[in-house]
């Protein structure tokens, strides 16, 4: 009897043992962020867009040949990334420059005082792969621009749209990194205070190359939910 009992007690365990091993054990492997909290202050060059068309009671009459836009000059601002779920994440960003209000009558600019533009947006951005460089983003933006972009408008103007963005991530330490970005704004010009001769475009495109520093805060790796092999 003995050893019946005992050797179904060895089978037993020879039957369980394995099977609870399996059941213990578990794949926690680190898996690198797609998206970390960081902020990334940065610099470059803006290109302004034309705001207004308008006619000329001497030189054109009946087609506008005269275009108020906003020059090309340097501008700063701050992106700030807030990780989503997955390989996407929310991004807020902050710009400012002082570009000239400018007016073109056929060949013939003249600058008309420069303003203060501070431009803002939020965007969903969304990488390829989770250790992709690049990633794109999209989402609204505005534009208030102080005083307004044609030299007829002494009120501050806002201008409400859209922001695409496409950026490309170097990392040199977990910490730091350094980042080159695409800005594309789509907005719709303010028509307040303008004369009668004076038409807002329906969209105005204003882009800006950008590089950046950028500072990650946090761990750069998730752990995976637990896997358990085994029935």
């Amino acid at each position: 009897m003995r050893a019946t009992s005992a050797s179904a007690l060895a089978l037993a365990l020879i039957a369980v043992l394995p099977r609870m091993s399996l059941e213990c054990q578990t794949i926690r492997r680190p898996q690198p962020r797609a998206f970390r909290v960081s902020a990334t202050p940065y610099l470059g060059p803006g290109w302004g867009g034309a705001r207004a068309v308008a006619t000329d009671p001497v030189g054109c009459t009946a087609v506008p040949c005269i275009t108020h836009r906003l020059s090309a000059s340097p501008v700063a601002g701050v992106e700030v990334h807030v990780p989503l779920p997955g390989t996407i994440a929310l991004g807020l960003v902050l710009a400012a420059g002082r570009p000239n209000r400018v007016s073109c009558e056929l060949s013939v600019c003249l600058a008309r005082g420069r303003v203060t533009v501070i431009q803002g947006g939020a965007l969903l951005l969304w990488r390829f792969r989770t250790r992709a460089p690049m990633y794109v983003g999209f989402g609204p933006a505005f534009a208030h621009v102080s005083p307004g972009p044609v030299f007829s408008q002494r009120s501050a103007a806002t201008e409400l749209g859209g922001l695409v963005l496409a950026a490309y991530d170097v990392r040199f330490t977990s910490a730091i990194g350094a980042r080159l970005a695409w800005w594309n704004y789509f907005l719709a010009p303010s028509g307040v205070e303008l004369t009668p001769s004076t038409s807002p475009r329906s969209v105005v495109w204003e882009s800006k190359i950008t590089a950046g520093v950028t500072f990650s805060f946090g761990s750069p790796t998730v752990r995976r939910p637990p896997r358990t092999f085994g029935g």
